[in-house]
């Protein structure tokens, strides 16, 4: 009977649209859809883990609740509400040809169509977290301009709207039809000279690059020409971002260079399919997402083994280079929709020499449908690589870390660790098919009870050390991981329990339809934070919270009364078992 009343209680919320039909309207005509300056936090083709980013994300200055309009008259398509993803989402078709999407809001619209009370309805009636719901009949109509819902941060990621614009199976870039104030031109931060030999990276070099700054455009003059040996092959990647007049940075639109004033390779971010989105580690080195310190985006000027993505430039030429020919000129235009552009020029010189070195003994053919297993020369560590892991048979290299100038590095970006090993499995710019095995020996004399706080950590240079599941195999003495990443891996112990402290003020307390919830950051940089056995007290008693993953900190629900300061406890443990107890006297009002 109950759910009879839901499902009657459902329909007549859905009758309440207008039901008048779509006009065949284009989305030309259509409007930003919120009532805030055009700042960007993420923009079309942006990498994201190893896939690319649909649409584009605006800033919301950090908050929630700003009114979202429709770009266009439309009817709603679908409605999602789930705690992951795109969270409380709303898709909107225009017509036949074009649909929006709307993602990360903090609630629907609730006035004309009742939306907010429609969700709620279908959680209870489905007992689940996650809803899915499309009307019919057109019964849910908005003209453009209309308010649908309100900015905020469900799914994943800080406060932010995220925003696409679909026509049949392309993603368009919305920020074609809605482009920012932008006034600053992209800026090059990079180009690497790479030497391939069997589908394989084996040498990469980092040009010295002067800028010399202009108004319009920021023209970048390397030192010295590169030198190309006659029979090799040969490609740059480049780094560069965008900013759109934010401080954080964004993918540019359009990265190209060409020799002699003929393109040799484009890419250009006006539209993405969805098989398009599985190409993402071969447009960007994932290795390279941070330059000197900064965060950036290098890319492959050039199209790899399997690269089949449609936002690279067909009609160009691969983008390798002609190492038999010299004086030549290497142009490089990265460009954003505001018309800024930066240039960068390399003079090219062919090399006297009739041959390249060949790879060094660490390096090691590996056939693409045949596992492998490849072993340091003091076996201190291996790597098991499964058939087909591998996007095209290569060269694999696997070696101990010996220099100080990377061990200190290491320890740098991992305080509060104990560093036994480090092992360097190259190419760095490679992305594994399937995941391999890495296996490093167990240190000698080590008490059996700390072996829990010993992981196996992946990162890339110039980036924090990332812990993978790790498990000890006594019989062996031996701890396994596995990656489908390549780069740098420590065998190291985490000693350094998580660090805990309040935020500022306007984020600590937050006043929600009268329940207080209080805020305190709580970070583990390596090994995280083991949720399952946090516990939270509020005056002696046991209090309810969740953990944020995305903003680091714990929310806490203040029960209803008439004290305004509390005694708040809180022990949080990592998953190594290093554990943090804080305690503190805390005004929430």
């Amino acid at each position: 009977m109950f759910c009879l009343v839901i499902v009657l209680t459902c329909l007549s919320l859905i009758q309440c649209g207008s039901g008048t039909h779509p006009p065949d309207n284009l989305p030309r005509g259509a409007a930003w859809p919120l009532e805030l300056p055009r700042r960007l936090s993420g923009t079309l083709g942006e990498i994201r883990g190893t896939s690319m980013h649909y649409g584009i994300d605006v800033k919301t200055n950090g908050r929630n609740g700003y009114r979202v309009n429709a770009i266009a008259d439309g009817e709603i398509q679908s409605l999602i509400s789930k705690p992951w993803g795109y969270g409380k989402g709303i898709y909107l078709r225009h017509n036949d040809e074009y649909m929006s999407v709307y993602g990360h809001l903090d609630a629907f619209e609730n006035q004309s169509n009742n939306l907010n009370d429609l969700v709620a309805l279908l959680h209870v009636l489905y007992l689940d977290e996650s809803v899915f719901f499309s009307p019919r009949n057109h019964s849910l109509y908005f003209e453009k301009g209309d308010a649908i819902a309100y900015t905020g941060e469900t799914g994943s990621g800080y406060p932010h709207l995220h925003l696409e614009l679909r026509k049949g199976e392309e993603y368009l870039n919305p920020s074609v039809i809605f482009p920012a104030d932008d006034d600053k031109a992209p800026v090059i931060t990079a180009i690497f000279l790479c030497r391939e030999k069997g589908n394989t990276t084996i040498e990469e070099t980092m040009l010295k690059l002067t800028p010399k700054k202009q108004k319009k455009e920021n023209r970048v003059i390397t030192t010295s020409p590169v030198t190309l040996i006659p029979g090799e092959k040969y490609f740059f990647k480049l780094s560069c971002y965008d900013s759109v007049n934010a401080r954080n940075p964004v993918v540019p639109y359009t990265i190209s260079y060409s020799i002699n004033n003929t393109r040799q390779f484009s890419i250009q971010f006006d539209r993405l399919t969805k098989k398009d989105l599985y190409y993402g580690s071969m447009i960007y080195d994932i290795s390279r997402s941070t330059i000197h310190g900064k965060p950036s985006y290098t890319y492959f000027l050039c199209r790899r083994t399997g690269n089949n993505a449609t936002c690279i430039n067909t009609s160009d030429k691969n983008g390798y280079l002609d190492a038999n020919n010299g004086g030549q000129t290497a142009e490089f235009r990265v460009s954003d929709l505001g018309g800024n552009v930066t240039i960068a020029q390399i003079p090219i010189t062919r090399s006297k020499k009739s041959k390249a070195a060949m790879p060094g003994k660490n390096w090691k053919w590996i056939s693409r449908n045949t596992s492998k297993k490849i072993v340091t020369s003091d076996k201190s560590c291996s790597v098991e690589m499964p058939a087909y892991a591998l996007p095209s048979s290569s060269f694999i290299s696997l070696e101990r870390v010996q220099s100080s100038k990377t061990l200190a590095s290491v320890k740098k970006s991992a305080r509060g660790t104990r560093l036994f090993s480090v092992y360097n499995l190259k190419p760095h710019d490679g992305l594994l098919r399937k995941k391999a095995t890495i296996m490093m020996k167990a240190p000698g004399g080590m008490n059996p009870r700390v072996l829990k706080k010993i992981t196996i950590c992946q990162f890339y240079p110039g980036k924090k050390p990332r812990k993978l599941r790790t498990t000890y195999d006594k019989s062996n003495n031996v701890f396994t991981a596995k990656t489908r990443k390549t780069g740098y891996f420590a065998l190291l112990m985490d000693y350094s329990p998580p660090s805990i402290y309040l935020p500022p003020v306007h984020e600590m307390i937050n006043q929600d339809n009268g329940i207080t919830h209080v805020r305190i950051h709580a970070v583990d940089n390596l090994t995280g934070i083991n949720t399952y056995r946090l516990t939270c007290f509020l005056n002696g008693e046991a209090a309810s919270f969740t953990y944020d993953h995305d903003r680091k900190w714990i929310d806490i629900l203040v029960p209803p009364g008439k004290s305004r300061i509390h005694h708040l406890l809180i022990k949080c443990p990592d998953y190594a078992g290093n554990w943090r107890v804080y305690r503190n006297l805390v005004n929430f009002q």
